[in-house]
């Protein structure tokens, strides 16, 4: 099941992602410059100016504006790191007391806090990592104070022989002071197929 939600071309391509828009305008703005100088038309000159001051305002407000999205992504990002170094006490501060565990998608019914505390403890023992590489990291920004992150991993356990590729959605949402806390966690797959247990 699909958990990515819909989002405007504005906040994927400006907000939260620059670089494609910003470049194709600014390379635009440089082409402009050198058909300017062979031809001397006061309005390729105009249109280079143009070009190179929206290339510069959409990095502007990129840098300006952190949306929820990107925000939640570092929320995962800091949740990965104490899941590397079997921090879990730390991960557990992370996540809402409400919090459930969902196998497959988010959409599935979800299993309780407990489970998902028991599932995060392996992290201590038996599934203890010894590599990991995160090999997807994308956030979206829901509400105003609400996002959905994705998170795909390259991770190699100390009971493992080889890296395993996972792939989990994680919901967060903002508390009135600031602080992000995940309420549901989807383990969406393990070696590219839907899991049917959580980890043990």
């Amino acid at each position: 099941m699909n958990d990515e939600p819909a989002e405007s071309l504005f906040t994927r391509y400006v907000l939260e992602n620059p670089w494609p828009a910003g470049i194709f305008l600014l390379l635009t703005g440089f082409a402009l410059v050198m058909i300017w100088f062979n031809r001397g038309e006061n309005r390729l000159f105009t249109a280079a100016a143009g070009s190179f001051a929206l290339g510069g305002l959409v990095f502007l407000i990129a840098w300006l504006v952190q949306t929820p999205g990107e925000q939640a992504r570092e929320v995962v990002r800091e949740m990965v790191g104490h899941a590397e170094q079997g921090e879990v006490d730390e991960m557990i501060e992370m996540i809402s007391p409400d919090a459930s565990l969902h196998l497959g998608s988010l959409k599935r019914p979800g299993r309780s806090f407990s489970q998902l505390e028991a599932s995060l403890r392996t992290l201590e023992a038996g599934n203890r990592i010894s590599s990991n590489t995160i090999t997807r990291l994308r956030g979206w920004s829901t509400s105003s104070d609400s996002a959905l992150v994705q998170l795909g991993c390259r991770t190699e356990t100390a009971q493992g022989w080889s890296a395993v590729p996972t792939s989990w959605m994680f919901e967060l949402e903002r508390a009135e002071d600031g602080e992000w806390s995940v309420t549901r966690i989807a383990f969406r797959s393990l070696a590219g197929k839907e899991p049917t247990r959580i980890l043990r």
